[in-house]
């Protein structure tokens, strides 16, 4: 398990991704407001200038990738991995930003 900060995500990730090679990977956050698992089916570039991550860093940017595209659709089989929770009595719903 690794930390939610974005200096995990731009600094350590891209390290361990070429020591490990994985074939795939699951991100989950966390959101206080989330009552349930959520599985994300998108990315959006942009970020929430107001809320801090796990170490207290807030962006001052608004997007994620300079001129990239406004989201990036998941890639992953979000219908599986709901009904897989589900079948665990866990509360899952799918999400479209991971701010919601």
């Amino acid at each position: 398990m690794l930390p939610v900060t974005w200096e995990m995500l731009e600094d350590e990730l891209p390290r361990l991704y070429g020591l490990h090679g994985p074939v795939a990977t699951l991100r989950l956050g966390v959101a206080p407001r989330r009552r349930m698992v959520s599985v994300e089916t998108r990315a959006l570039n942009r970020t929430a200038t107001h809320l801090a991550d796990a170490e207290g860093f807030c962006f001052t940017r608004t997007s994620l990738e300079q001129n990239g595209p406004r989201n990036r659709p998941a890639t992953l089989p979000a219908g599986t991995l709901i009904e897989a929770i589900r079948r665990t009595g866990v509360p899952v719903r799918t999400s479209r930003d991971a701010g919601d």
